[in-house]
């Protein structure tokens, strides 16, 4: 992809650099790469999926300042509280727009969804340009822009309620850059886990209606394990196709695992 230079700082394209760190400290990242399934020895957290100049010097403190410090912080709160196996949340206070603000910004981050976004605007002629926009300056466009920013947050709040998914288990969530998308016979989810003990979803409030939610579920390993599933699928289907996790081993087993049923399930429908 041809990218132009527009800032002078490392320019962490899809996953914040807290996210990376929840997950490696300041140490050397061991990701997979879900197309491949291999193990892949990258840099540091802090250059990890860093490409200088990708967003504007403008735009890298906007993400920073009305998305990810606000976000991080909540996120540290939980992961402490899922650490000590605290599930009383009864004092538990959380601002839902620092949430909300926080996919929409990922979302537009995503190549798959903001490619999709990108498209959607120029085939409706809602982008005047003599030429179509390459993906990075549409990202730019989008960050900095807060009229769309607010219309895609506003378009998450109308639609879906938030509820934060602790992890009390012994297993460990695994992580993508983009909420990943859950279809139900009655609503849809977006979950998005960035550490190992906190995910977030927006649930759609039909679901969450039908379910009588509340803030926070607790449903124990087995949602662990099918959460990380989904986010292995997601990633094996879309680019960047990067996962995050500790444990090298369990990734390629659950790589291994899903890319067996998503190969059965091709299979299936083949025959029908």
């Amino acid at each position: 992809m041809n990218t132009i230079n527009f800032g002078t700082k490392n320019s962490h394209k899809y996953f914040p650099e807290f996210m990376i760190r929840a997950f490696y400290g300041k140490k050397t990242v061991n990701y997979l790469d879900a197309k491949s399934g291999q193990t892949i020895m990258g840099p540091k957290s802090n250059n990890f999926n860093a490409r200088i100049g990708w967003y504007s010097d403008v735009n890298e403190e906007i993400l920073n300042k009305e998305a990810e410090q606000q976000f991080q912080q909540l996120s540290i709160v939980l992961n402490k509280k899922a650490k000590r196996k605290n599930r009383d949340f009864s004092k538990f206070k959380m601002d839902p727009d620092v949430v909300y603000r926080f996919f929409a910004y990922q979302l537009i981050r995503d190549p798959t969804y903001s490619k999709v976004l990108l498209d959607e605007l120029t085939a409706r002629g809602g982008i005047k340009s003599p030429r179509k926009l390459l993906l990075q300056e549409f990202q730019n466009e989008a960050i900095k822009l807060e009229n769309a920013v607010h219309s895609i947050t506003g378009a998450l709040k109308e639609v879906f309620a938030v509820v934060l998914e602790p992890n009390f288990t012994d297993s460990e969530y695994i992580a993508v850059n983009v909420p990943v998308m859950v279809n139900f016979t009655d609503g849809n989810t977006y979950i998005l886990a960035v550490s190992p003990r906190v995910a977030f979803c927006l649930v759609s409030w039909g679901l969450y209606d039908n379910l009588s939610l509340g803030l926070v579920r607790d449903d124990g390993s087995n949602f662990v394990f099918k959460t990380n599933e989904r986010i292995m699928a997601h990633a094996i289907a879309h680019e960047p196709h990067e996962v995050l996790g500790r444990n090298s081993e369990y990734l390629k087993m659950i790589h291994q695992d899903t890319k067996s049923k998503i190969r059965s399930e091709e299979r299936r429908v083949g025959k029908e």
